[in-house]
């Protein structure tokens, strides 16, 4: 039988089998074709020996309007992290989220997915950040937008910070939840350095919102209490099913605060980096499998890490289709990582350093089974 690619020798991680273990991967056309190398024949093989292969991740949180905002990459530039689908957070309004479709989605290899932002243009400038007044809200012009892009629109985001919302937080706060429930939508809420405390926007979300950079601690606010526990009301809101998303970035996330958090059993929903032209490929954030190195010094296993940039965020932010899986079947979108063994120090904004013993680098990545980024020197 005939194939396109083998991968060869490498250990399957991979949610939706049990355990680990060492399997090739058979690839024709788009499609995983079969998990044993026996009575194939490829055009090309790839020798995964000692590395893990695990499905194509997820970065749940991405900036990726390049040709249309000061704070966005291009899309492409997620593969060399084994990334093969990415959720936008908002970076264009309903004036110019056309373009952006156009320009920076389609043309992508990488699939990605998107909230729009309240403010009719997003997040344009550095300098000056979005205008999230309510009297710039158009119900009109996002139901426009929803009904033309179903398949890759999530729902509405806010950026609550005192940089957009100034003193009113609560107000426009009200007014993005009035209009995401009208529009039958899910609301993702940028809380980092907010007007308004985080626990009282935890207690405001219903489910299906997102609580963006979780393990925040700007202005001294953060989800947790002067004891160090975690806020009844961020607690209730889980229960509630408000989603909790990590959206690392360089400003929005503190080791102390993660720490912490995690050891009450607190963990996150998704696990973003907040990718932006400020952050990429820069110490502190890096891309993907470096957050994903970070959390394993936090205590996560790579099985855990691989869930959680895989079928969660399938599973928690609708329309994002089947989760992905390396069974015979499945879409071809596969990630190879080498899990080095040496010192790396973590830092944070706040100044803390977190120490760890393992990195995760990525090989190689296949996207709708063609290989669009491989390391120099791995398997050549």
């Amino acid at each position: 039988m005939k194939a396109d690619i083998i991968i060869r020798n490498g250990v399957i991680v991979d949610p939706a089998r049990a355990g680990q273990t060492t399997k090739d991967l058979v690839i024709a056309g788009k499609l995983i074709a079969a998990d044993s190398a026996d009575g194939w024949e490829a055009k090309e093989t790839v020798d995964a020996s000692g590395c893990f292969v695990t499905p194509g991740l997820t970065d749940a949180h991405v900036h990726v309007f390049d040709t249309g905002s000061e704070l966005g990459v291009k899309a492409d530039c997620l593969p060399p992290m084994g990334v093969t689908s990415a959720v936008d957070f908002g970076s264009a309004g309903y004036v110019n989220f056309r373009g952006f479709m156009r320009e920076c989605v389609e043309r992508s290899d990488v699939r990605v997915y998107s909230f729009v932002n309240v403010s009719p243009v997003g997040p344009v400038s550095l300098q000056r950040p979005e205008d999230v007044s309510p009297d710039g809200f158009s119900r009109r012009k996002l139901a426009e937008l929803k009904e033309k892009y179903p398949g890759r629109l999530l729902g509405l985001k806010l950026r609550l910070g005192r940089e957009t919302a100034g003193d009113s937080g609560l107000e426009t706060l009200q007014a993005a939840l009035k209009l995401s429930a009208e529009l039958h939508w899910p609301l993702a809420v940028h809380v980092s350095n907010s007007p308004v405390p985080v626990r009282k926007i935890a207690a405001l979300l219903r489910e299906g919102d997102v609580f963006a950079h979780v393990y925040q601690d700007r202005g001294g606010d953060s989800i947790l209490d002067g004891a160090g526990s975690v806020y009844p009301e961020i607690l209730e809101a889980r229960k509630r099913g408000v989603i909790f998303d990590v959206g690392h970035g360089w400003l929005n996330f503190s080791i102390e605060t993660a720490q912490r958090s995690l050891n009450q059993g607190f963990g996150p929903d998704l696990l973003g980096t907040d990718m932006s032209a400020v952050v990429a490929y820069r110490r502190g954030v890096f891309g993907l499998p470096h957050i994903m190195s970070k959390f394993m010094a936090l205590g996560f296993s790579l099985a855990d890490l691989v869930s959680l940039c895989t079928v969660k965020p399938a599973a928690l932010l609708t329309l994002m289709g089947s989760a992905p899986s390396l069974k015979p079947g499945s879409a071809a979108n596969i990630a190879v990582f080498r899990l080095e063994t040496r010192p790396v120090v973590f830092t944070d904004y706040h100044g803390a350093s977190l120490g760890g013993n393992v990195l995760l680098t990525p090989q190689l990545t296949v996207i709708d089974g063609k290989i669009v980024w491989r390391q120099f020197g791995f398997d050549v």
